[in-house]
């Protein structure tokens, strides 16, 4: 009778484990011991979409300022006169700002007269012409 006693004992405590196995009322101690049904996250790299670098648009440079000597007209067929290009009238005493288009040769005409090489000496000091492009003095 005791070996009966104790094979149902046994029998009790396996029951009595699978059930407490199976169920949701195993503490959480326990529950994290044995593997889970459901999948456990991990870290892992995933590729999200990164912004790229657009360059800014840079202007292209114009180029640099030619100046040729045209004594005659005549000698330079396809360059217009200043004048022309001027969007008022061209006044003395005042700055007169031009815009001339870059693939144009342009006429731009200045003397200074006096009666003798003397006089012509004494005012060079005092007459000042500015000639400039873009802030850059000639």
């Amino acid at each position: 009778m005791k070996r009966m006693k104790k094979f149902a004992l046994i029998g009790i405590l396996i029951i009595i484990l699978v059930l407490g196995l199976s169920c949701s009322a195993v503490p959480n101690g326990i529950q994290g011991l044995f593997a889970s049904k459901t999948p456990t996250p991990t870290n892992t790299a995933t590729s999200t979409p990164t912004p790229t670098i657009t360059p800014t648009p840079t202007k292209t440079p114009l180029p640099p300022v030619s100046l040729n000597s045209c004594v005659f007209l005549e000698y330079c067929p396809q360059a217009i006169s200043v004048y022309d290009l001027a969007k008022s009238p061209v006044t003395q005493d005042y700055v007169n700002i031009i815009e001339v288009p870059v693939n144009q040769p342009v006429q731009l005409i200045q003397d200074w007269t006096t009666i003798d090489q003397y006089y012509l000496n004494d005012s060079l000091p005092n007459i000042k012409w500015v000639f400039s492009v873009d802030g850059q003095d000639y």
